[in-house]
């Protein structure tokens, strides 16, 4: 819990893809943008609504199309920074159950 505390900090306030800062993002939040696949789950970062679906499109639940593939790059580097790795992951569900039942 500590670490998700200090996700503004790291995001100062913008999306970590595009940095948009958060008060000119469509709804005013920036949203927790989480790994939800097997065999972990786990926290990235934070990010705008446009930049949550370009990481479903990196997260091959969704194509890439011409809004999304300029962020190709920066979404492979964001996730390769993501603020909890796999194995933290692994070790919370162990510990607490999925992510959704926090």
């Amino acid at each position: 819990m500590r670490r998700v505390r200090r996700t503004p900090s790291r995001a100062n306030g913008c999306c970590e893809i595009c940095g948009t800062p958060e008060a000119e993002t469509c709804n005013r939040r920036l949203v927790v943008d989480h790994f939800g696949g097997r065999p972990a789950q786990y926290i990235r970062g934070l990010v705008c609504d446009r930049c949550n679906s370009v990481m479903s499109c990196h997260d091959g639940n969704k194509k890439w199309g011409p809004r999304t593939l300029p962020y190709q790059q920066k979404a492979a580097e964001y996730a390769a920074n993501s603020w909890q790795t796999p194995e933290e992951g692994l070790r919370l569900q162990e510990f607490r159950g999925p992510l959704d039942r926090v």
